[in-house]
């Protein structure tokens, strides 16, 4: 299928059917103020229905997402969500047959979630062969079930460091199946509700790219892991739109390198290596 220019329209899972050709006018309207071409709108399973797909065709959407969470009908029962595992089988089926793109919205750390429960999940979605996975942190928003669950000490969110392991799980799994659209996203508190805000969970305004970083930081030490010698100092050159990511927030893999590892490294811009790939020198090693 064309690989579109899109636009994302939004959730249409608590739009009414009445409306719903009015939000499909308004994001046909924003899609060309931003010259862009197609579509791309995520929905609730239980709301995929073959008639709302083929409106969905008629007004440029070219991408439906749906809003998954976990593919387990245990966690999703006390979450409280109204579908369960067969309502996601059947939506991504349909979505599939209509020649629409499928993609999913994946979520870690919902209660009595564990590492194994999201892997299993995303086994499952990998089956269907999606074109784009978004996965968040789950994020205590005030005012909420979670929020009293966490006041009562019955919940307990993942930390930083949790977050950015279990989302990275998934993504090498989709990876491994060349399920490359994958982007890694952190909620919008502009998006909350009046007077509503975070008070527990993994928040950083830099996660996607906290996610991505690590994901390098794991590359390169498995190249250096490699090497029989005790490295000392190391070149990783890298696309410059890499740059960033191979150094880490605030130079965190630099340092983490460092101090873990005792090894220098430098990062050299290339625009000869391809984004994604990189390119690395032993410079010097440590002499027994």
């Amino acid at each position: 299928m064309k690989d579109y220019k899109q636009y994302y329209a939004g959730s249409l899972s608590k739009v009414k059917e009445s409306d719903m050709e009015k939000f499909l006018e308004k994001a046909n309207e924003k899609m060309k103020s931003n010259n862009l071409e197609k579509l791309h709108i995520s929905i609730e399973p239980k709301r995929a229905t073959k008639e709302l797909l083929k409106l969905l065709k008629q007004y440029n959407v070219v991408t439906v997402e749906l809003e998954v969470k976990i593919a387990n009908n245990y966690i999703l029962k006390k979450y409280k969500a109204n579908y369960e595992l067969d309502d996601i089988k059947r939506a991504s089926k349909l979505i599939k047959r209509s020649r629409l793109n499928l993609g999913y919205q994946l979520m870690v750390g919902f209660p009595d979630s564990t590492r194994i429960d999201e892997q299993e999940s995303a086994k499952i979605l990998i089956k269907f062969k999606p074109s784009l996975v978004r996965i968040y942190p789950v994020l205590v928003i005030e005012g909420t079930e979670l929020d009293e669950a966490y006041k009562n000490n019955e919940y307990e969110p993942l930390i930083l460091p949790q977050a950015i392991d279990r989302c990275k799980d998934l993504i090498y799994m989709f990876n491994k199946k060349k399920i490359k659209a994958i982007t890694v996203g952190i909620l919008d508190e502009n998006n909350l509700e009046e007077k509503q805000k975070v008070i527990a969970g993994p928040l950083h305004k830099n996660f996607p790219q906290l996610v991505e970083d690590s994901i390098w930081y794991d590359s390169i030490v498995g190249k250096i892991k490699k090497y029989n010698n005790k490295v000392k100092e190391v070149r990783v050159e890298v696309h410059p739109t890499n740059v960033d990511n191979v150094i880490g927030y605030e130079n965190e893999n630099i340092n983490k390198f460092k101090d873990l590892y005792l090894v220098d490294m430098q990062v050299i811009p290339n625009e000869k290596i391809k984004p994604g790939r990189s390119e690395m020198k032993i410079l010097t090693i440590y002499e027994d």
